[in-house]
């Protein structure tokens, strides 16, 4: 072990004998010298360049101050602030004078709404109620009238009476009444030819539409008594 320990501590010193013999030696002196000096040589260019484009800079900036562009845009941004604030308040404006004018119309119509001639209520409750029949149960009438066969063409044609087209011309004419009828209450004068015209133009719903069709047929099909059925269908009657 005492000679392990020797040993060590001798390659130690060699270690830093060489070291101090490294640092110490002319040329690795001189290199660092020259390598110095490259250095220094950089540092100085850079900044030689850094004064150079300091000055631009300068230059540049002192110019476009001259040259008026920054005020002009500041003045336009101002303006435009300026301009962007009477819209707001113009807009603000507006809104409550619409709003106000809003208001007085309806309570204008309200007038006319609740002072109306009775007979216009008596008549939109008229309408409702002929709304109410037409819409009820049972009142769609249908009646097949048999089709005709063409052995050529393998076709028949299919016919069948419906008062379906009327009665829906009829619900429509009520419900477009009722709203004329409402309508009526914001005019001034009352017109009780008009009321009386309007109720006695209903549409008779019980007018029949025939309506035919054709379909191919084969060997086996029904009879043509039955051959509407399919025309039925499409109509939302079967």
């Amino acid at each position: 072990m005492v000679k392990l320990a020797q040993k060590t501590a001798e390659r130690v010193e060699q270690l830093e004998k060489f070291s101090q013999e490294f640092e110490t030696n002319p040329l690795i002196l001189k290199f660092r010298e020259e390598e110095q000096a490259k250095t220094n040589k950089q540092r100085e260019e850079a900044a030689s360049r850094v004064a150079e484009f300091q000055k631009e800079l300068e230059s540049v900036v002192a110019s476009e101050k001259e040259s008026g562009l920054t005020k002009e845009l500041e003045q336009a941004e101002a303006e435009k602030q300026r301009i962007k604030a009477e819209l707001d308040q113009e807009r603000v404006r507006v809104l409550v004078l619409k709003n106000s004018l809003q208001s007085r119309i309806q309570a204008e119509k309200d007038v006319l709404f609740n002072t109306c001639h009775p007979d216009i209520d008596s008549a939109i409750e008229f309408f409702a109620k002929e709304l109410t029949q037409l819409r009820s149960e049972g009142r769609t009438s249908t009646q097949r009238v048999g089709g005709k066969r063409n052995l050529v063409t393998e076709k028949k044609a299919t016919r069948v009476k419906t008062n379906r087209p009327a009665l829906l011309e009829a619900i429509s004419y009520c419900q477009s009444a009722v709203q004329t009828l409402t309508n009526m209450k914001l005019e001034p004068v009352f017109d009780p030819k008009q009321v009386e015209k309007i109720k006695s133009n209903i549409p008779d719903p019980s007018q029949y539409t025939q309506i035919e069709g054709e379909k191919a047929f084969m060997v086996g099909d029904p009879p043509p008594a039955h051959e509407g059925d399919s025309l039925l269908k499409r109509l939302g009657i079967r």
